[in-house]
């Protein structure tokens, strides 16, 4: 297979008649969400908080546009958990999940978010943080980022379950959520969940994650490489491109 390295400050490469389905592309997000733009596979992104799992965030949460949200019982909540319900880059930047003063800044945001759908949620503090990674409804790894509050990417968080178990989500409560999403019609063939252990003592969703450009926090790289291109099929072979 030919390799050709793109670099992120240079025009996507012309195809010469290549089509999606025979290529495979891995990148850093930005970059992957240029290349969904070129081939129109924004809106086919899995969304961050689907619908079946709404039951494991144990937290308030609202959904809806910039304007319906500043019209909304969400409004008065302060301060605010703001996140896209997907991933988005108004002018290259990633706008990634922030707690404001008040959902006030929803007025202030690039045009091209006005009409996106947003999670706003009442804000909340995580003891731990594992992702979970799924390919075609199995399991494929479960790695900790984040331990008594504080980001750790990679690390073995083995000392630390063997005294406080209950920081790791459950192969069952995995298996659960991961067959719930499956009956949903909303689980993608590669995809990540991200679930953690809530400050008052309930394991929860902290969000799901498609398999475009996942970051590694301990799976193995023939594994991580499985998972992207499953999802990356997927996305060719739905049309488009």
């Amino acid at each position: 297979m030919e390799v050709r390295p793109i670099y992120s400050d240079t025009e996507l490469p012309e195809l010469g008649g290549l089509r999606p389905a025979e290529m495979f592309v891995f990148a850093g997000l930005a970059m992957m969400w240029r290349w969904l733009q070129r081939f129109g596979w924004q809106a086919r992104l899995a969304r961050s908080y689907p619908a079946a799992l709404e039951g494991l965030l144990n937290r308030r949460t609202w959904r809806g546009t910039p304007a319906a949200l500043l019209a909304g019982p969400a409004a008065s909540v302060t301060p605010v958990f703001v996140k896209t319900c997907r991933p988005c880059f108004p002018d290259g930047e990633r706008f990634d999940g922030q707690v404001w003063p008040s959902l006030d800044r929803l007025t202030e945001l690039h045009p091209a978010l006005r009409e996106e759908l947003f999670l706003c949620s009442e804000p909340v503090a995580f003891v731990s943080e594992y992702r979970c990674y799924v390919l075609n409804g199995r399991v494929l790894g479960v790695h900790a980022y984040q331990l008594l509050g504080v980001f750790c990417g990679p690390v073995d968080g083995s000392d630390l379950e063997r005294h406080m178990p209950e920081v790791r989500p459950t192969p069952d409560f995995l298996a659960d959520a991961v067959a719930r999403l499956a009956a949903s019609g909303e689980a993608p063939a590669g995809y990540a969940l991200d679930f953690g252990l809530m400050a008052y003592g309930r394991m929860s969703l902290v969000e799901l994650n498609d398999a475009i450009s996942l970051t590694n926090y301990g799976l193995s790289d023939a594994d991580l490489l499985d998972l992207h291109l499953a999802r990356w099929q997927e996305l060719a072979h739905a049309g488009a491109g």
